[in-house]
C-alpha cells in the first residue's frame, strides 16, 4: 500500500469537491504574513438586528501558508474568507477577510480573529458593542 502523504490527501480533498487548496507545510518556508490594519477590529455601537462589516487582509511578503482562519469569542461575530483556507499564499499577495458584527442584545462583545501560519499564531482583537 502506497501513502501519498498530507499533499496527497488534500489534492485528492480537492479533487472531491471539498473546495480546499493544494497546500503542503514544506512549501511555505521563509514569508513573513501581517494582518492589516495593524488596529483592533472595533465596530463602535450598532443597534441590535443590525450589522456591519469590516475587511482585514492577510498580507504576505514571500511564500506563507495559512493553515486555518477562526473566530475565539463572542457569537456575535463571524467572518468571510475568500479564499477558504488551508491556502499557500505568494510574495505580496494578499487574502481579504471580512469580519462581520451582528449585536443581539445590548451589552459589549469581544473576540479574537486568530490566523495558524507555520505552527505560529497571529491575532487580532475584535470589539463591538450592541444599543
Amino acid at each position: 500500500m502506497r501513502l501519498f502523504g498530507i499533499a496527497g490527501l488534500l489534492l485528492g480533498l480537492n479533487a472531491c469537491g471539498y473546495g480546499l487548496e493544494p497546500f503542503v507545510m514544506g512549501d511555505a518556508s521563509g514569508g513573513l504574513l501581517t494582518i492589516e490594519p495593524t488596529r483592533p477590529v472595533n465596530f463602535g455601537s450598532l443597534s441590535v438586528g443590525t450589522f456591519g462589516k469590516q475587511e482585514i487582509r492577510l498580507v504576505a511578503e514571500g511564500a506563507v501558508g495559512v493553515e486555518d482562519v477562526y473566530l475565539d469569542g463572542d457569537s456575535a461575530f463571524r467572518f468571510e474568507a475568500t479564499p477558504p483556507v488551508p491556502k499557500l499564499l505568494g510574495d505580496q499577495s494578499e487574502m481579504p477577510i471580512k469580519i462581520i458584527f451582528e449585536p443581539l442584545a445590548v451589552q459589549s462583545y469581544n473576540a479574537t480573529f486568530v490566523v495558524l501560519s507555520g505552527g505560529f499564531e497571529l491575532e487580532r482583537r475584535v470589539q463591538g458593542a450592541g444599543e
